[in-house]
């Protein structure tokens, strides 16, 4: 049985993206002028998709999609809506990025600042599913706190997994796990 649990929890989850994937229809608003100098507004709707739930001590994150400075904003609002619910507890986040695009640079500072948050709000661990490529490697490090300042975040580590389980059983080392079970 305790075998079966990870397929299981999986299948579930699979179902959960399916159900939770955020489609949202605001739209963030630009002003420009143009060649007349009369002043114009833009809207530019949030691009890409994400999930994002807690299931036992972990953040579980599904990011689709190329996204944009207003998806992120959104995500990180609804983000540190959830987060709220550790009460200072330490926790983990498990991000599948699979199938996330990348972001605009914008999105990096802000991802950054809101990362910082999080380790503050009791983050410990960050496990990330990526492809095998590099670039999107590369690009969550700069969101994440620089090596040389980790001193500052002397409980925060972040790993890099090229498979969901391999994930889930490192952050189960750690003390982690979506499956809470009562002692």
């Amino acid at each position: 049985m305790q075998v079966l649990k990870p397929i299981i929890y999986a299948i579930k989850l699979s179902n959960s993206i399916k159900n939770h994937t955020r489609h949202t229809g605001s739209r963030e608003a630009q002003t420009f002028k143009n060649h007349g100098g009369s002043k114009k507004e833009m809207q530019f709707p949030p691009y890409g998709n994400y999930s994002v739930d807690i299931s036992g001590n972990v953040l579980e994150v599904f990011a689709l999609g190329a996204w944009n400075l207003k998806t992120t904003q959104l995500f990180v609002e609804e983000m540190h809506s959830l987060i709220k619910r550790f009460d200072g507890e330490p926790w983990a986040a498990l991000m599948d990025g699979r199938r996330w695009v990348l972001a605009t640079p914008d999105c990096q500072a802000y991802l950054s600042e809101a990362i910082k948050t999080n380790i503050a709000m009791g983050l410990c661990r960050s496990a990330y599913v990526l492809d095998s490529g590099m670039v999107k490697k590369a690009h969550l490090e700069r969101t994440h706190p620089s090596k040389q300042r980790d001193l500052e975040f002397p409980h925060y580590e972040r790993q890099y997994f090229k498979k969901y389980f391999e994930a889930l059983n490192w952050l189960n080392q750690e003390g982690f796990s979506p499956i809470l079970t009562k002692p």
